[in-house]
């Protein structure tokens, strides 16, 4: 795989530098050329290459307009009763009263879908199972862990599905080489 900043180097040219300032030079990355400042701060250079997350750090999953767009239009319906959800579970199984909980659980699938929450969740476990994390439920949303648990669980299945734009796109945006 080429690396675009040692090939920006070998054909010459130049990466953007950008200085940081920190309080305490103990502050600054191991190795960073400390220097002072004209008003007697500290800092060090960095390089687009310096920007880059490192595998250590964790990629945030950033939703497109549309994506948002979209995620806040979404109104839930209210949700039918029990007795509701069997008399449909009845109609469609020949009268059997058994299995209706399975109805409810694919009403609530199919609406906790459109929603942002479980689209963030849904979203940013893709991108840490693409990116090798283990997994984490940190999030105080019951329905942004359920879709983290979707996305993540389920990210090398969705992924098959992708067209290799969509897939490459993802790739470039969210996976740490």
């Amino acid at each position: 795989m080429i690396n675009i900043d040692e090939l920006k180097q070998t054909i010459g040219i130049p990466l953007t530098k950008e200085k940081k300032y920190v309080d305490n030079p103990a502050n600054a990355p191991t190795g960073a050329n400390i220097q002072r400042g004209p008003r007697g701060g500290y800092y060090y250079e960095t390089t687009e290459a310096d920007n880059k997350p490192t595998s250590n750090e964790r990629v945030m999953f950033n939703p497109t307009a549309k994506q948002e767009s979209k995620w806040s239009a979404f109104v839930a319906p209210e949700m039918p009763s029990d007795d509701e959800f069997k008399r449909m579970w009845k109609k469609k199984h020949g009268g059997k009263d058994k299995g209706w909980g399975l109805e409810k659980l694919k009403w609530v699938n199919s609406n906790l879908g459109s929603t942002k929450e479980y689209q963030m969740g849904l979203w940013q476990g893709r991108v840490d199972a693409a990116n090798g994390l283990d997994y984490s439920e940190e999030r105080g949303d019951k329905t942004q862990n359920y879709g983290y648990y979707r996305g993540f669980t389920n990210y090398k299945s969705d992924i098959r599905g992708w067209d290799a734009n969509t897939l490459q796109i993802f790739k470039d945006k969210y996976i740490q080489n």
